[in-house]
């Protein structure tokens, strides 16, 4: 009992420093991009290119360690049970929509076929519609990251008895058995494309299961990797959590 206390202490103290110095980033990274981001507005026509691309590709890392920064402070508040989730009835086909008009303009870039399978009638689930988006933000952003250029990605949604069922597959490198286990494991981060994107899929996976869903990865031979989600309908939970379908996790 003491060594797995102490354990655990270490881990609590660990999981702190990381979001102090997390949190300490952020604001000078803020501000670095927000005046990378006003010079090159400011003098679109007085800057070559020889200053414009060094430029960029500064804002671009500054944008990178902003991002990583902010994973690092979401894990710690989700273990820390400082997460609030405000529920509300969302139709599931309308969050997956709005994050590939988000994203379809890299998607065409890279040259990438979306294909999407819809299936059911009501595809409504009870959640907390910003944290949601950001699963499938994560999730068709993992994929594009990872497809081949002119690719494809294939999205389903359908209902599974219950549970509102959401498929994301795409042409990418498949990983190994053991490997796949480890993918949302944000103790076993893996070289899977970048820290961003396994960090990214690490919080996925608390997100969804705060939400009482499951989420997981399937590799397939000579077709990539296809990641399930799925979600108990409107139905869940509604009366134990109140009208206002707030969680009683403690606030920030």
């Amino acid at each position: 009992m003491y060594y797995a206390a102490q354990a655990k202490r270490q881990s609590e103290l660990k999981s702190t420093f990381v979001a102090t110095m997390a949190h300490e980033f952020r604001n000078p990274l803020y501000k670095i991009s927000s005046n990378i981001k006003n010079i090159l507005e400011s003098m679109p026509d007085q800057i070559g290119p020889e200053v414009k691309n060094p430029l960029q590709v500064c804002q671009e890392g500054t944008d990178r360690m902003w991002d990583l920064a902010t994973h690092l402070l979401d894990i710690y508040k989700i273990e820390a049970g400082m997460v609030r989730i405000d529920r509300a009835v969302c139709d599931m086909v309308g969050l997956v929509e709005r994050q590939i008009r988000e994203l379809e303009g890299i998607i065409a870039k890279r040259g990438i076929r979306l294909n999407r399978e819809i299936f059911g009638k009501d595809l409504s689930v009870f959640v907390s519609e910003d944290k949601i988006n950001l699963v499938i933000k994560n999730l068709l952003q993992s994929a594009i990251n990872n497809s081949p250029e002119k690719g494809e990605i294939a999205l389903r949604v359908f209902p599974s008895g219950d549970l509102v069922r959401f498929e994301i597959q795409h042409e990418g490198k498949a990983l190994s058995e053991d490997k796949l286990a480890m993918i949302f494991d944000k103790g076993e981060l893996l070289e899977y494309k970048n820290k961003e994107a396994e960090l990214a899929l690490a919080i996925s996976k608390d997100i969804v299961e705060l939400h009482g869903g499951r989420i997981w990865a399937e590799s397939i031979l000579g077709k990539g990797i296809k990641f399930i989600v799925i979600f108990p309908q409107k139905t869940f939970d509604q009366e134990s959590l109140g009208s206002t379908g707030q969680m009683a996790e403690p606030t920030e």
